[in-house]
């Protein structure tokens, strides 16, 4: 069981390299031994097709250590 977050926000200038409108998401959940993991990604809005992609591609793939 884990969780789900994807949200949207307008980065400034001052905060990073690449302002402007982003969306992020990140997948959590504890494993059986109770480590919580979480797996983030964060891209400019105009981004977002490839970056959700990509996103989809990595949790697919990941494995908890030792698994």
């Amino acid at each position: 069981p884990g969780a789900l977050w994807e949200y949207t926000w307008t980065a400034l200038a001052k905060d990073m390299a690449f302002p402007g409108p982003r969306r992020a998401v990140e997948e959590t959940y504890m494993s059986r031994d109770g480590v919580e993991y979480a797996i983030y990604m964060s891209a400019p809005a105009t981004s977002w097709p490839t970056t959700s992609k990509q996103f989809t591609a990595v949790l697919q793939s990941w494995r908890e250590p030792n698994s």
